[in-house]
């Protein structure tokens, strides 16, 4: 036998859980409808109402092993209801949602499973006192069982669908956060190419100034001189016009790489963007929505000639992207 205080501490946590309001656990106003829990509604009512069962048993006239079972679900709903009530829709709240719900869907069935056997037995032995209501209370729990059954069948088939509908939620969030990726590259890298266009435009003026400063001060200073100092001044004028050429070249060769990086990410964002549209435009046909994958991975993740490269990557084949994501399966 547990003492008068443990049993008190079940009943207590018992009648809150069987009380416990079932808007603050569905927070519809709260979260709005795509991060509350209105859709798993039927299993938290059902998990309240099996409480309410709980709520009216003598515990002091159960086994001890009951008890302890009652003892350990209460605790494990109760921790459950804290973790719903604290959700929060903030950053990687669709992957929160989506573990908290499935959280929720398998305590329900693993709850059910523990808990009807005891909630049944428990209210034949009631009828044990009362003869005169067995008969009709008996097919009351018939009833109620068969109803539990087909309930169960029809959860089921919701669980299915639920799970169904967060994957996809969770796999368009997933496909705009990479396209924000993707953007975000092609958009440092157009502000990079930008910087280097100009500083190819700066170092060509330069260029053009110094040549034309090297004319004047020819003209300016037209004197006989020997052909050691020819020489001496021609090659200073090769190196510093090589000079400059050289970082024409080279930032000219930057900017065409930032460039050719903000095309290809531009189109990768783009191919993100699209897919989803063109994979809901055929529901239903395996086959095209493989082949528009390929496609879509291979523009993703595919070498892209942009135009801005004197040499552009060879192009990889349809082949060669699913080979790639068939080892990936090993």
């Amino acid at each position: 036998m547990y003492p008068l205080d443990f049993i008190n501490e079940i009943r207590a946590r018992v009648t809150v859980l069987k009380d416990h309001p079932i808007e603050n656990l569905v927070r519809r106003d709260e979260l709005g409808e795509r991060y509350s829990f209105i859709k798993l509604k039927p299993h938290l009512e059902q998990i309240i109402k099996l409480f309410f069962h709980v709520n009216n048993f003598d515990l002091e006239n159960l086994l001890t092993e009951t008890i302890d079972t009652i003892d350990r679900v209460s605790k494990e709903t109760a921790v459950l209801f804290t973790t719903v009530k604290h959700f929060q829709a903030v950053n990687d709240a669709q992957e929160m949602h989506e573990q908290i719900s499935k959280q929720i869907i398998d305590f329900t069935k693993d709850l059910a499973s523990e808990m009807f056997p005891i909630v049944n037995y428990y209210r034949l032995g009631e009828l044990e006192k009362k003869p005169s209501e067995a008969k009709s209370k008996i097919n009351e729990i018939l009833e109620h069982m068969n109803g539990i059954v087909k309930e169960a069948i029809e959860k089921s088939k919701e669980q299915n669908r639920i799970v169904e509908e967060t994957r996809s939620a969770a796999g368009q969030v997933s496909i705009s956060r990479h396209s924000n990726l993707f953007e975000e590259q092609a958009k440092s890298h157009k502000k990079l190419s930008r910087v280097w266009l100009a500083i190819t435009g700066v170092l060509t003026v330069i260029t053009l100034w110094v040549g034309r400063y090297f004319v004047k001060l020819y003209l300016d200073d037209i004197t006989v001189i020997t052909t050691g100092q020819a020489i001496q001044r021609a090659v200073a004028k090769l190196i510093v016009f090589g000079v400059l050429s050289y970082a024409i070249v080279w930032a000219g060769k930057v900017y065409r790489a930032h460039q050719h990086n903000n095309v290809v990410n531009t189109h990768r964002q783009n191919a993100l963007r699209t897919f989803e549209a063109f994979v809901e435009a055929i529901e239903g046909d395996q086959d095209i929505k493989d082949a528009i994958l390929l496609r879509a991975s291979e523009t993703i993740f595919a070498p892209q000639s942009s135009g801005f490269l004197t040499q552009e990557p060879e192009p990889m084949t349809s082949t060669k992207v699913w080979e790639i994501f068939r080892g990936g399966d090993h």
